[in-house]
């Protein structure tokens, strides 16, 4: 069992689903990010969504003028 450096937080855990989420694409099967980086960027983006989708809500007039 090897090590993996995680590219949100740069800390080297251990190789494992413990740690990384799957990734069926990756070489070594596993996500590059840790499992608590990956769910802040999930956090983040979810976030982003929905401020999008409140503006479309607000300015749909404008949008539909189109």
């Amino acid at each position: 069992m090897g090590t993996k450096s995680c590219l949100g937080c740069g800390v080297e855990f251990p190789a494992t689903p413990e740690y990384f989420y799957r990734c069926s694409v990756k070489k070594d099967g596993l996500f590059n990010k840790c499992k608590s980086c990956a769910e802040l960027v999930h956090r983040r983006r979810r976030w982003s969504y929905g401020k999008v989708r409140s503006w479309r809500e607000r300015h749909s007039e404008q949008l539909n003028a189109f």
